[in-house]
């Protein structure tokens, strides 16, 4: 039996506060078939460790079951990190840390999302009461010591898209499927891993994962045919060796890891000299060291290497990690800091170009947005990752994706916010709600509670003080194929319950499929008009207007007035730099609006620019359009109510 290497895993059960974030250690490869060893977590103010017993089975498989479980002081867990043999000896002393009894049943101590060696346990759940079996079957081997090419040069192969994430998987759970439909559609794929993802576990879980994440671009691209090389990059002053792969036959797909260290909460790993991009953004450290001894980098060095590669690869959309919305607090430190990083860098990136900002773990918690085959094919991406690295590939992630674009130096937008002209007749009925109820209109809710109710000349949202969230109204309207028509309406947000307020707008077709849509955040106790063009494709078309904010139990404050379906005019609504929302919607967007480099005074690309070219086609399968907010309203990119 041979499984030395690392381990990664989860803790959850009764005395777990809560599904703890991925763990790592090394094991030494002297273990043999009945051996016990523990491992570890800080949670709920305490280390608390597991002990795990290990069996060989036939060929290469094995089990693993719980055998105690104990507790010690919060501290414990950073003084004996990152070494094995101090975790055994200090857990294996009878008169201290604490037992904690081990139930046999489905609410006792246990593992789960365990890898070892790259071998996984998939979504099993390792308890005292039977052992749980890792199959080895088709699992390819990891090399844990590469040896890439001889360093080069950076290519002057360029990709439309680039992503900069901090740990393997972030794309793969929070950027698809605009990842997977940008190498699908041929326009190539860069992405930038500032971490090494190794959770304070050493150098070899992080190489795991780069192995994973490269058999995971193998399923999109349809290519196993990985190169790896190290990429120098000089900035006239000092030289950083940057290692990456990129598939021999389609190069403009292409990885680049950093292998900084994970950062933890933000405080780092004792293993990693506490080291974290926080710390480096802050300023609380003056530099940060790659674990693999290659490089070290200042801020300003961190931040000239992204921008370097937005130059190499030149992509017309950046896709960046959440830094600053609602929700960011729920979010990984390092998530946060190497957006921070990026959103500095692309501030020197003076190709045109859009920047879209990504919700990450609070996405679990809205509304499934993508159909069923575009999950599947999310689906089949983490399954071959999870191999590598023991995630959970069927997360509620993989059915969701929400961002809002912060930057837009493409082109202009479509609407200035104002009200429909002169002489415009509405298609909607009772947009106004004069009747004081919602005559006309449909409504609904995801609860069965009641849906919003008119009163008082408007509609207002989530009348029953509900934690779920999603109930709408909708009116059907009759349209001529082909035809231009234009939405209007003002959203608003009264400071009565929650203190600020999304909402999406949906446009869809006779047979209930998407033909435009739209989010916007609406501020405590502010209106924003706001306007966007769609082409009808029937004879009858669908408006219906969706609250999407969380509430946690306040009464919403969700207005809408004054709404208006009316046809195209000879007087285009147009213009540039209007408030348009930010976007919160999954697999779209909207993109926000700021003067171009070599553009005109709004910002705007000719009709045949490869920029818009690029856009239509990544964006196709959504029927997206894309839509401006004002240059003040950049500073924030607070997406959710």
């Amino acid at each position: 039996m041979n499984i030395a290497g690392t381990m990664t895993f989860m803790f959850g059960g009764t005395y777990i506060d809560g599904d703890t974030t991925l763990q790592s250690m090394e094991l030494p490869d002297d273990l043999l078939d009945g051996d016990q060893f523990w491992v570890m977590v800080q949670d709920g103010g305490f280390t608390k460790a597991i002990q795990v017993e290990i069996h060989d089975l036939e060929g290469d498989d094995f089990s693993l079951r719980v055998t105690a479980a104990k507790y010690d002081d919060y501290e414990v867990y950073d003084s004996l990190n990152g070494d094995f043999e101090a975790v055994q000896d200090h857990f294996d002393d009878e008169g201290n840390p604490q037992v904690i009894a081990t139930d046999g049943d489905a609410g006792g101590y246990g593992l789960h999302s365990v890898t070892i060696a790259g071998v996984s346990s998939g979504d099993a759940y390792i308890q005292p009461d039977a052992a749980t079996i890792f199959d080895a079957d088709g699992v390819p081997d990891v090399d844990p010591d590469p040896d890439p090419d001889t360093g080069s040069e950076p290519t002057d192969e360029t990709s439309n898209t680039l992503s900069i994430i901090s740990h393997a998987d972030d794309d793969l759970y929070f950027m698809n499927p605009d990842v997977r439909t940008s190498i699908e559609d041929g326009l190539g794929h860069t992405t930038l891993i500032s971490t090494a993802g190794d959770a304070g576990g050493g150098l070899s879980y992080g190489l795991a994962r780069e192995e994973g994440i490269k058999a995971a671009y193998s399923v999109m691209a349809g290519s196993t045919e990985w190169a790896d090389e190290t990429v120098i990059f000089n900035d006239g002053e000092k030289t950083f060796n940057v290692q990456s792969s990129y598939l021999e036959d389609q190069p403009d797909i292409r990885l680049y890891f950093l292998r900084l260290p994970d950062g933890n909460l933000g405080d780092g790993h004792g293993s990693t000299g506490f080291e974290s991009v926080e710390q480096l953004w802050e300023g609380e450290i003056s530099e940060i060291n790659s674990i693999d001894g290659e490089n070290t980098y200042t801020a300003s060095e961190l931040t000239w290497l992204m921008t370097e590669v937005m130059n190499v690869h030149q992509p017309e959309l950046l896709m960046v990690q959440d830094y600053a919305s609602d929700t960011v607090a729920s979010d990984h430190s390092d998530h946060s800091h190497t957006a921070h990083f990026t959103m500095q860098a692309q501030e020197s990136y003076d190709s045109p170009h859009v920047v879209r900002s990504y919700v990450e773990y609070a996405s679990a918690s809205l509304p499934v947005n993508l159909d069923e085959e575009t999950i599947q094919k999310s689906i089949d991406v983490l399954e071959v990752y999870a191999q590598y690295d023991g995630i959970d590939p069927y997360s509620s992630w993989a059915s969701r994706q929400y961002s809002t674009e912060l930057v837009n130096t493409l082109s202009g937008g479509e609407g200035d916010g104002t009200p429909p002209p002169e002489g415009a007749v509405n298609l909607i009925s009772n947009g106004d709600f004069a009747t004081d109820d919602l005559s006309s209109w449909e409504t609904g809710n995801p609860s069965g509670h009641s849906g919003p109710i008119g009163a008082n000349g408007y509609v207002s949202f989530n009348t029953q003080n509900e934690e779920t969230y999603g109930d709408y109204i909708q009116q059907s309207f009759a349209t001529e194929a082909g035809s231009i028509n234009t939405v209007s309406m003002d959203l608003s947000e009264s400071q009565e319950g929650v203190s600020r307020h999304s909402y999406r707008i949906d446009v869809l077709d006779a047979d209930d499929e998407q033909i435009e849509s739209r989010a916007y955040a609406v501020e405590d106790n502010s209106t924003e008009h706001v306007n966007f063009e769609f082409t009808a494709s029937d004879d009858t078309t669908t408006l219906r207007i969706t609250n999407i904010s969380t509430q946690n139990s306040d009464a919403s404050d969700a207005i809408v007035d004054n709404i208006w379906v009316y046809n195209h005019l000879s007087e285009e609504p147009g213009g540039s730099g209007s408030h348009q929302g930010e976007a919160i919607i999954g697999a779209e967007g909207t993109d926000s609006l700021i003067e171009a480099s070599g553009g005109d005074e709004n910002g705007a690309a000719t009709p045949e620019s490869s920029a818009e070219k690029l856009m239509a086609t990544l964006f196709s399968s959504f029927e997206d359009e894309h839509e401006p907010i004002e240059e003040d309203a950049l500073e924030e990119t607070d997406i959710l109510g």
